[in-house]
């Protein structure tokens, strides 16, 4: 199939080139090619160009860490949208991404441009309404993008398909940017190049000699510009104020190039991708150079990018409103400008932190942050009140909550062994022997949040080099239990997405019976009750552990379906609200802290007297 797939034109043979297919079986694949046909949304977003590209946009985003090819530079969708909306591509501009990936820059300035022009009806096919007479025929013909991995190159073809832009209209290139000579120039560049490490291939027109990828690439960007030509590339922080090549690039930026402004990410904005810090540097080619730099700085009073945390097109909303005009600057905090004087006496050292005398102050006003801590505590009490007030519990000190007896139960419970309610490790590969080409999703102990017993991570592995311990196959609704430490309860329900996959032999896979509720039983065994049994029967000191037939004869109280359900349902009320109570402790714990640092740094600054500071806290 794949072999005839390459003959059929010019786009299957960029996307079937070397292509390595990851099927195990005929049966496999069709069944797979079945059930995407079968799903019954195909037919309800007819018209919607955006709608299958959004959807696949978010399974690269959600799998980028995981994924072959997908993350291997990830950038932000918000990112993107803010750099792209700043830079403002027009429908005769030309477009370049010397390291396109999975395409996501092209997509936002294709639909920007599209925008503009009219040109997306929503629930009809996209189109290119208010174009000029001199434009192109399709503004696909504007756009060229190359990328150097095959695996990630097809992942920004189905992109592009996706996005309803044919591939074949644009100047899609596999390959490597910068083994190629500059013959060809662009209006506008849209990057989040490669970084880190010692790369092999250098840029062929350089002035500077590198083996930084992000040196080379931002060589490339600057070569590749047309006359009054505009750049945005994301950067990381080194080559901001390192020497030698570096600095040779940041001074022909400045007296060549006008440096307009850099925008300071927030920390960790990659994250989980890369937890690298980075930039984005706006410049524009101008024989006349840089007058001064303006800087957006995202990182001082914003909170460390993580996932409950995420990248959103809100923390660039006044970023981008205020991009356009110095006046619109001036009038927020965030921007703050430095003369080109300053930086070259400072040998064209660009990193925001050495110019910080030019912006606001990094700390918030003590008294701005000790309201905040009073809303954050008013809301902290909302939150546990019902958990500490009115619980309709029958009796106080009636039962002891240790490991369980039979003569304690109410009537009609039952006191089980595991092995009587589960089937435990109920199915085991041998991945090497039976799947060598398959690929897994693999979870291990460290996977598991202790915390809230959820399986947050995995790795993917293929069968034939799988590691020795993953053998354990785990379904939808199992409870999967650590027999390592089992007193920090590695325990975790496995979802749908983790069904059919592996975990480690260190982990006992219960699956339930029809004797007991899955979300019961999940439960059950994270509770001291189950624990405590455990960590009684644990074997060794370095490294103590359980064995399996420990979690067999361990024991759980058992009602009936009925009442088990009802279990559920109330520790889940309760559940939620001990979840929110933390997330605010966490929220106190780090105004506490800002507000700390925020006194000493007024008080140290001459800005805050100690009356004042006292004062404050008396109305407050």
């Amino acid at each position: 199939m794949i072999d005839q797939l390459q003959t059929d034109g010019e786009l299957a043979r960029k996307a079937f080139n070397n292509f390595n297919n990851k099927f195990g079986s005929e049966t496999t694949l069709k069944n797979t090619i079945d059930d995407i046909e079968s799903l019954d949304f195909w037919d309800q977003y007819e018209g919607y160009s955006d709608f299958f590209g959004d959807a696949y946009e978010f399974l690269l985003e959600k799998y980028a860490d995981k994924a072959d090819g997908a993350g291997e530079y990830f950038t932000p969708r918000p990112l993107i949208h803010a750099m792209v909306n700043v830079v403002d591509p027009g429908y005769t501009e030309s477009i370049y991404d010397p390291a396109s990936g999975t395409n996501g820059f092209l997509i936002e300035a294709y639909n920007h441009v599209g925008d503009k022009t009219a040109g997306e009806i929503r629930g009809q096919s996209r189109q290119f309404l208010e174009t000029p007479d001199d434009g192109p025929r399709s503004y696909a013909e504007q756009l060229t993008g190359r990328e150097l991995t095959s695996q990630t190159y097809r992942l920004g073809l189905m992109n592009l398909i996706l996005h309803d832009i044919d591939p074949t209209e644009m100047e899609s290139l596999r390959g490597n940017s910068l083994t190629r000579s500059v013959d060809q120039e662009y209006d506008v560049v849209l990057a989040n190049p490669p970084y880190g490490g010692n790369g092999s291939d250098k840029f062929t027109g350089a002035w500077a000699d590198s083996p930084a990828p992000e040196t080379n690439f931002l060589q490339l960007i600057m070569r590749s510009l047309s006359k009054n030509g505009r750049a945005a590339v994301i950067v990381p922080e080194g080559i901001l104020f390192r020497g030698g090549a570096e600095q040779s690039v940041r001074e022909r930026l400045l007296e060549q190039y006008n440096l307009d402004c850099v925008l300071v990410l927030p920390e960790s904005s990659f994250h989980p991708y890369a937890e690298v810090d980075a930039n984005v540097l706006f410049f524009e080619r101008d024989s006349e150079g840089t007058d001064e730099v303006w800087y957006y700085d995202m990182r001082s009073d914003t909170e460390k990018i993580k996932e409950s945390n995420p990248l959103t097109k809100n923390h660039f909303e006044e970023f981008v409103q205020n991009f356009e005009g110095e006046e619109n600057r001036r009038d927020t905090e965030h921007f703050f400008t430095v003369p080109e004087s300053d930086i070259k006496s400072n040998d064209y050292d660009l990193n925001h932190t050495q110019y910080k005398e030019y912006a606001a102050s990094q700390f918030r006003h003590p008294v701005e942050v000790a309201e905040q801590i009073e809303d954050t505590l008013s809301t902290f009490q909302s939150v546990t009140q019902p958990l500490v007030t009115g619980i309709p519990f029958s009796g106080k000190g009636e039962t002891t909550a240790n490991i369980p007896k039979e003569t304690n139960l109410p009537n009609g419970w039952s006191l089980e062994e595991v092995s009587n309610i589960c089937e435990v490790n109920r199915t085991n590969y041998n991945l090497e022997r039976d799947y060598p080409d398959h690929q897994f999703k693999y979870v291990s102990v460290s996977d598991v949040d202790e915390e809230s017993g959820e399986i947050y991570n995995h790795e993917t592995i293929t069968g034939s080099t799988s590691p020795s311990r993953a053998k354990r196959v785990m379904a939808e609704e199992d409870t999967i239990v650590s027999t390592v430490r089992p007193y920090l309860k590695g325990f975790a329900k496995v979802p749908d997405e983790y069904d059919g996959h592996i975990c480690s032999t260190a982990f006992a896979v219960l699956t339930p019976t029809a004797a007991i509720d899955s979300d019961y039983l999940f439960y059950a065994v994270r509770s001291p009750m189950f624990v405590e049994q455990l960590r009684r029967e644990q074997r060794g000191a370095a490294y103590p552990a359980v064995g399996i037939q420990d979690v067999k004869d361990a024991k759980i109280p058992v009602p009936d379906i009925d009442v088990q359900k009802q279990v559920v349902s109330q520790y889940t009320t309760y559940e939620d609200g001990i979840h929110g109570a933390r997330k605010r402790v966490r929220e106190l714990q780090e105004l506490f802290d800002e507000y700390e640092n925020s006194i000493l740094s007024y008080l140290l600054q001459g800005d805050l007297s100690v009356t004042d500071s006292q004062s404050d806290l008396k109305n407050d």
